[in-house]
């Protein structure tokens, strides 16, 4: 099942996912329509999922943020309380998190999607798949925090590039700048599955509206970061339930992706949202 490295296969992964497999296949049919939603919410652990816009996967409402990440036995603990969607960077914690998310794909790569920023560059996909001890990406966001850097050339053939290669299964972006602008342009160009946004209660009413015309036209998968970034800060920790799941309300968020240090901080979230 596994080679002498401990790394999951492409072969092994997409086996073991076969249910994902077909859903992916079938989103060929429908033009951004996405599949058709059963009836009733569908849940992991306590969690109710949503699906992620085009991609067809069927997403947790709260994803695992890797950037503060100090032990392996926190994502560990995550995944468990049934969290699917997780993210990390080659950059984050100075090389930290990705090696300790590397540790826990060893054994738990087929529970989860895993969502990697970079940009889409072989050379770079590779060191990362290596670290991370799997051969395959499900979402790439490289940070696109302006027009110019999402409208660079060569981008749309490095994320079909990698694709084509296996390496990744969907294309996307990460934004924390210039929301409205970036994400229009995404929009009118079309090759993009997925957006992560910074989005909270403070900027929400300015991005609802390209949020729900990104959506309409291009059925995007849209994950919001940083929803609770400002009150961890301020430590008003006793306003951040209620954050999580005023910012969930919106039917177009597909998951909130937020960023988890300790223990106590994902039970907090796991609290806010679950049922």
């Amino acid at each position: 099942m596994r080679n002498n490295k401990g790394k999951i296969t492409r072969r092994t992964f997409i086996k073991t996912s076969s249910a994902v497999g077909v859903g992916v296949a079938l989103n060929k049919l429908w033009t951004f329509g996405g599949p058709p939603e059963k009836t009733g919410p569908r849940f992991s652990g306590s969690l109710k999922m949503r699906t992620l816009g085009r991609t067809g996967l069927k997403v947790t409402e709260l994803s695992f943020g890797g950037i503060q990440i100090g032990e392996s036995a926190l994502l560990d603990e995550a995944i468990d309380k049934g969290i699917n969607l997780i993210h990390t960077s080659q950059g984050y914690g100075r090389g930290r998190s990705i090696q300790e998310f590397g540790k826990v794909m060893k054994t738990k790569r087929d529970k989860v999607y895993l969502c990697l920023k970079s940009m889409p560059e072989m050379d770079r996909v590779e060191k990362a798949l290596k670290n991370l001890n799997t051969d395959t990406i499900d979402i790439l966001v490289p940070g696109m925090h302006d027009v110019d850097t999402i409208t660079r050339p060569g981008l749309e053939e490095g994320f079909e590039r990698l694709k084509k290669d296996g390496k990744i299964r969907f294309s996307g972006f990460a934004c924390h700048k210039n929301e409205v602008d970036v994400m229009r342009k995404a929009i009118a160009l079309g090759f993009f599955d997925v957006m992560l946004v910074r989005y909270n209660l403070d900027n929400k009413d300015k991005l609802d509206e390209v949020l729900a015309d990104a959506k309409e036209k291009q059925n995007m998968g849209f994950m919001a970061m940083k929803v609770v970034k400002e009150l961890n800060e301020k430590k008003k920790y006793d306003r951040i339930p209620d954050a999580i799941r005023e910012t969930i309300r919106n039917p177009n968020v597909d998951s909130l992706l937020i960023g988890m240090a300790n223990f106590d901080e994902l039970r907090m979230n796991l609290a806010a949202l679950s049922v």
